[in-house]
């Protein structure tokens, strides 16, 4: 059976101070699942009448309760650092669940990426054992640590890029593309979705990296964002891509969204 849960949050565990996770979202049948409500953004077309989807939104952000606790009393020095360590951090850091048993957690190889606030204090007989929080989560999901995959292009003109994410619009990673001794233009397609990016005049053996935010640079010519046309990113499953030109390599690096709670 699984032992109790514990958590590190920021690289800290919390197995330094005794700590460990009593309750979340103050109910055991509650569960951490990604279920935000969302809105699309829909392009209606003038000749077919019919609707595609633009881009898709989460109107809220993704926050639950969870508390923590100890065995013994929380002295007031203790107090003081755990919630220096915890509490209102100006920037998203890792929350990652873990337990000492023998059994796996739905945490197993996941965090999220928040921020606690607002702790109430839990007493017993007056003396300090622990606190609620609230969770505020920078997705409406769990991540995964970040993966690399590397496809050699200059033997295989395709390659198949299988994206595992829970997530079920797009997945947008960070891609570098390596070039080689010729350059020239360069079209990288994904044959699943339609989209491809190209590029015009590229050096040869310089290096393109496109991050989640479209961000477009070249090692030699630096931001080419505006020489480029068209955009990378990942639907659900198998995307086959197609490279025309002169492409050695291609690295693709992202995270998964990971639909994890308790039941």
């Amino acid at each position: 059976m699984p032992g109790r849960l514990y958590f590190v949050y920021d690289g800290i565990s919390s197995l330094r101070y005794g700590l460990w996770v009593g309750k979340v979202n103050q109910s055991a049948d509650s569960n951490l699942e990604m279920q935000q409500p969302y809105s699309y953004e829909l392009d209606l077309s003038r000749t077919t009448h019919e609707a595609r989807v633009v881009s898709r939104a989460y109107e809220e952000t993704f926050q639950f309760e969870m508390e923590v606790v100890c065995d013994e009393e929380i002295p007031d020095y203790a107090e003081r650092e755990i919630l220096r360590w915890l509490t209102d951090s100006p920037v998203f850091k890792k929350l990652q669940f873990f337990n000492r048993g023998n059994g796996s957690t739905p945490y197993d190889q996941t965090y999220y990426n928040s921020i606690l606030t607002a702790p109430e204090r839990i007493d017993v007989a007056g003396n300090t054992v622990g606190w609620k929080f609230t969770v505020i989560a920078d997705a409406p999901y769990a991540w995964t640590n970040e993966k690399t995959y590397q496809y050699n292009t200059s033997t295989a003109d395709s390659f198949i890029v299988d994206n595992r994410s829970d997530e079920p619009y797009y997945t947008y990673p960070h891609v570098t593309i390596n070039v080689g001794s010729t350059g020239g233009s360069l079209r990288l397609n994904n044959l699943t979705t339609g989209e491809q990016i190209a590029f015009n005049d590229v050096a040869a053996n310089d290096v393109i990296t496109v991050d989640p935010y479209m961000q477009i640079t070249s090692e030699k010519n630096g931001n080419i964002y505006d020489s480029a046309s068209g955009k990378i990113r990942l639907i659900q499953g198998r995307n086959q891509f197609q490279r025309t030109g002169d492409i050695s390599s291609v690295v693709f690096s992202y995270r998964d969204a990971r639909r994890v709670g308790f039941r």
